[in-house]
């Protein structure tokens, strides 16, 4: 499997609007190459020898991640602690993260890192992650989404970080959005 082969499109399972579609093609041609190697050395740094096959199935999980955004605008996604080091290699290429950003969402996308102190982020974060796993696997269906990067249960020890704006969802987006906002996808413990 070559993660950069692999259209999103081609594995949605979703009606999609032309501005969706457009965004969706923008993720898939971004060059992960760099991403990739970049990737491999904070794996390596933590202990994990990374198969060529575990990082394409971190590329494709990272694109899957990229797109919550532009599908579900209205609500906040938690990232798995697996696919967590490809979006870290990705934001480490500064000009290449903020063109991406603005390309897909119209705007940054801010990370915003869990403090496993503050019992709020955490449980924030744990709903959070359970709500994405759902929304993925509506958009992907179950055979789409590896739990190799996609763990079906964690604990709160490996829950990790959100993609989140706090101000408002980019109105081009917001009216194409295909869930409603739901509770379970509120950001709330996050200044």
């Amino acid at each position: 499997m070559n993660s950069s082969k692999i259209a999103l499109l081609g594995l949605l399972k979703a009606t999609v609007s032309p501005l969706q579609r457009q965004r969706l093609e923008r993720i898939d041609s971004e060059d992960f190459s760099a991403v990739r190697k970049k990737a491999r050395e904070i794996l390596k740094s933590m202990g994990i020898e990374a198969s060529e096959e575990y990082l394409d199935l971190g590329i494709l999980g990272l694109k899957q991640y990229y797109a919550l955004p532009v599908l579900n605008p209205k609500n906040g996604h938690a990232v798995s602690a697996e696919i967590d080091p490809f979006w870290h290699a990705h934001m480490l290429f500064t000009r290449q993260f903020a063109r991406f950003g603005q390309d897909v969402i119209g705007g940054p996308m801010h990370h915003i890192p869990l403090d496993h102190d503050h019992a709020g982020q955490l449980e924030n974060v744990r709903t959070l992650y359970g709500y994405t796993l759902g929304i993925l696997k509506e958009l992907f269906g179950e055979d789409g989404l590896d739990p190799r990067v996609w763990p079906r249960s964690v604990v709160d020890a490996r829950l990790m970080c959100i993609m989140y704006d706090g101000v408002a969802t980019p109105p081009d987006l917001d009216e194409h959005a295909l869930f409603p906002f739901a509770e379970a996808g509120r950001v709330w413990a996050f200044a």
